[in-house]
């Protein structure tokens, strides 16, 4: 083949046009790649945060015996002791139940696993140690802990350390305030007052709702009601209101303190008052 020089020398112009423009096609593809590798970064992290969330509010099966929760300050009185243990995403929880002792000298204990939809005790495991005080929760669940986990586990529950938020809620910028409407009655036995009616109403900008109603039955008992606050579902728009009642103790004073839990939805169920 002929090598004329002038050939040459355009080939070799035309070889480094083309070394060139494979130059500027490398930068292009590597910048795109940056690009995409940061925002694959980027994502990863976000998915990361999300799963170190998600982790917060796993289902390993593993509980420790929970702390006591005060739900009332009331003085000179017996009261029921709240132990509340955590939520299920679909509106359960779970929780102790340590009576108070009137008169029986016994040590007893309930866990109990209640609907906060329908407000309904799903599950309840009793102790009664019939006066024998060998007993306290730490012991009981120490004794018990494979099948309270078992259970707790069943019904998909997830242990926090619970607090109670006191009325009004702001969350997910709305406020949320608990009205409680009572009226009383005088005993013509006994002389005293006790609770005829009772409505407790949460109110929002969504509107208003009723989330219990109590009517006296025969045999009076019930001196007052008053509401605690509410524990938080982490999981839905769903909160777990407190109220407690005073009962008149069974010879009379000191009387007795009891809490009750009644499940909110947090949007649903609202209506709007002209």
């Amino acid at each position: 083949m002929d090598k004329n020089p002038i050939t040459i020398i355009k080939l070799q112009k035309k070889n480094k046009l083309l070394i060139f423009i494979c130059y500027l096609l490398l930068l292009i593809s590597c910048n795109q790649t940056n690009e995409s590798t940061t925002k694959t970064v980027k994502d990863n992290i976000a998915k990361d945060t999300t799963k170190q969330q998600d982790t917060v509010f796993q289902l390993t099966g593993k509980y420790h015996v929970p702390k006591s929760l005060q739900y009332c300050d009331i003085e000179d009185v017996l009261k029921d002791l709240f132990y509340p243990i955590g939520w299920s995403a679909d509106g359960k929880i779970a929780y102790f139940l340590e009576p108070a002792d009137e008169a029986c000298g016994c040590y007893r204990v309930s866990l109990i696993v209640q609907d906060m939809i329908t407000d309904k005790i799903l599950w309840q495991w009793d102790f009664n140690d019939n006066g024998e005080n060998k007993d306290n929760l730490t012991s009981i669940w120490w004794k018990n802990q494979a099948m309270f986990s078992e259970k707790l586990l069943s019904y998909k529950i997830i242990q926090f350390d619970e607090k109670i938020i006191l009325s009004p809620l702001q969350i997910n910028n709305r406020k949320y305030t608990l009205k409680i409407d009572k009226e009383l009655k005088k005993d013509a036995d006994f002389g005293f007052n006790t609770i005829n009616k009772a409505v407790i109403e949460v109110t929002t900008d969504l509107g208003t709702k009723t989330i219990f109603k109590y009517h006296e039955d025969e045999y009076p008992t019930i001196l007052n009601i008053g509401i605690s606050g509410y524990l938080l579902n982490r999981f839905e728009n769903r909160i777990a209101v407190i109220y407690y009642e005073e009962h008149r103790g069974y010879e009379g004073p000191p009387n007795v303190i009891r809490f009750v839990l009644t499940g909110c939805h947090l949007v649903e169920g609202y209506k709007l008052t002209k």
